[in-house]
């Protein structure tokens, strides 16, 4: 796979998980809209992530395994 996540796999509210800081959530994804000019690959998963009214912890494993690939 050459990017993180598939286009056919949409990240959704999660009604069962647990609510995260919108502060660090938003310092994350930040930081990953820095990266989006040297790593193009990453856009469209950034860009999902990105706009999360109420970030969960799902949203919050996929930042990080955006940030390790």
């Amino acid at each position: 796979m050459k990017t993180p996540m598939h286009a056919s796999n949409p990240l959704s509210r999660d009604e069962s998980g647990k609510a995260i800081d919108q502060m660090i959530y938003g310092g994350m994804i930040d930081s990953l809209v820095y990266l989006i000019a040297i790593r193009p690959n990453i856009m469209y998963s950034v860009c999902l992530c990105a706009n999360q009214f109420d970030p969960q912890n799902l949203h919050l494993k996929v930042i990080k395994l955006i940030l390790c690939y």
